[in-house]
């Protein structure tokens, strides 16, 4: 169970890492 949830955090912080990053490039940041 303990290593599932990780798996789900892990797609969680990716997905989330990816929308940030979409945002930036979006607004001209990077």
């Amino acid at each position: 169970m303990g290593s599932r949830k990780k798996e789900i955090a892990l797609q969680v912080n990716i997905s989330t890492q990816e929308l940030w990053e979409e945002m930036l490039s979006s607004k001209g940041l990077t």
